[in-house]
């Protein structure tokens, strides 16, 4: 055991033992007071202890707070530097690291790493947020109370007073929208820790001058989280590089925080057409569009029935120079009302938003399948004539029959709606008292309006018996 080892016993036990006599002649107060530095002293003593047997030379504890070389100031053994937002059910490094710096503070207790954010997790994280004021109450939904985000990560690293204090700015950097047509106005919004002493620079990546602000060597730094927000105007098409640079000191100083894509594209295309947008079974329809730079051209047709036609482009920014259009083609086999969604642009399909949609109507063509028997056809009086009709899609099935001898019209026009799949059958019967010949005049159709049909006529001789 060394000297030391046996100073910081000694003084344990002379502080342990002093202390009853100690409290008959002092204030609770005054107690208290000397208690702590008692304490304080305690950790000093500590942190030689460490160094010595480190091989460091330090000075001699003479009550006065003293950082050997190599020992970080008081609370700078809690430096943290996570990127990102944590949250029950996380799992991964800056989870490791969160619980090392909740080990040390006091609030993680598990006594392990685990790398999961869980219930044991997530508790110390309240217990940490409640004692250093930020928040107590509230959900992690409404309040942010046990999830570690933008805030709780600045509060966090406000903590730590080594090198790692350094880092000045929160990482979050935010750009909304990332993709979209000329001009493209974006939002960038970010904060900076320490403001008057932390440098920054956006550089917006389409050869414009970067909002940039330079600190110079000012050492007097604001204890502040200042939240920025700017906005800026693509008029250049292409995939530009968003670059942020920040730290505390010179902006010459400032290293990369992070970098994202801004995916513009030409003016918004127009001339998209679809067609037919209606027919019968088998139905083939076609979508045109415009194209300028087909190499870099990504496009995406949903048909509504299943089928998805998509095209990815790649090197947005290296377009060929040609222009005109491109067309589509898809078949529908079955009948029924389909919405189609067509997009395209200078970027990813899942990052393009939707330029044109279209209703597509399939109907079930009956005119070839579709039928009226007719019998008997002649005969003496009284005859009983049977008119049967046959074709598909009972709820929309238009009909007619007009028997020609000024007795009632058998008559249905159906709603445009869509067939329900079964067969459609009608049988009709009537009886000619009189002679004489007759025309009997029918229409038939499924999905159309029963003024658009074609009517047929069968003639129908009754005699005298």
């Amino acid at each position: 055991m060394t000297k030391l080892h046996i100073t910081v016993i000694t003084l344990l036990i002379v502080g342990a033992v002093a202390a009853p006599s100690v409290s008959r002649a002092l204030t609770n107060d005054q107690l208290l007071q000397q208690i702590a530095r008692l304490l304080s002293t305690v950790q000093l003593l500590q942190a030689q202890l460490i160094a010595v047997e480190g091989g460091q030379t330090v000075g001699p504890v003479v009550g006065v707070p003293v950082t050997p070389q190599g020992i970080t100031a008081a609370g700078s053994g809690t430096c943290v530097n996570i990127t990102r937002t944590l949250k029950r059910g996380s799992e991964n490094a800056d989870v490791e690291e969160l619980q090392r710096f909740l080990t040390k503070t006091g609030d993680y207790t598990y006594g392990e790493t685990t790398g999961y954010y869980g219930s044991v997790t997530e508790a110390a994280v309240k217990s940490w947020q409640a004692k250093t004021g930020l928040v107590s109450s509230g959900t992690a939904a409404t309040t942010g109370y046990g999830v570690v985000g933008p805030k709780t990560r600045n509060a966090m690293r406000a903590q730590c007073g080594g090198a790692a204090g350094n880092i000045a700015v929160e990482r979050d950097l935010v750009i909304t929208p990332k993709i979209g047509q000329l001009p493209l106005q974006v939002t960038a919004t970010f904060s900076l820790n320490s403001s008057s002493c932390s440098s920054f620079s956006l550089d917006w990546g389409d050869g414009t001058k970067p909002l940039s602000f330079d600190a110079g060597n000012t050492t007097t730094c604001t204890k502040d989280i200042a939240h920025k927000r700017a906005t800026h105007t693509y008029n250049v098409p292409g995939t530009h590089r968003v670059t942020f640079r920040a730290g505390r000191g010179p902006l010459s100083l400032a290293g990369v925080v992070t970098q994202m894509n801004v995916s513009v594209g030409d003016t918004a295309p127009v001339g998209f057409s679809l067609s037919p947008t209606s027919g019968s079974a088998p139905l083939a329809t076609s979508i045109t569009f415009p194209v300028v730079g087909s190499t870099c051209t990504s496009y995406e047709a949903d048909w509504g029935d299943g089928t998805v036609d998509r095209h990815e482009a790649s090197g947005f920014n290296t377009c060929s120079q040609d222009s005109g259009t491109q067309s589509l083609t898809h078949t529908y086999a079955t009948a029924g009302s389909y919405t189609v969604k067509f997009k395209t642009g200078r970027a990813p399909t899942a990052q393009l938003e939707i330029n044109e949609q279209w209703a597509v109507l399939v109907r079930n063509d009956i005119a070839a399948a579709a039928s009226v028997q007719i019998s008997p056809t002649a005969g003496t009086t009284p005859l009983t004539v049977k008119v049967e009709m046959f074709g598909f899609g009972e709820t929309c099935t238009s009909y007619s029959l007009d028997w020609g001898d000024s007795s009632s019209i058998q008559v249905f026009d159906a709603p445009a709606v869509d067939c329900n799949g079964q067969q459609f059958q009608k049988t009709f019967t009537h009886t000619y008292i009189a002679a004489g010949n007759y025309s009997i005049k029918t229409k038939l159709g499924s999905q159309t309006k029963l003024r658009d049909l074609p009517e047929n006529s069968q003639t129908i001789l009754v005699g005298f018996s």
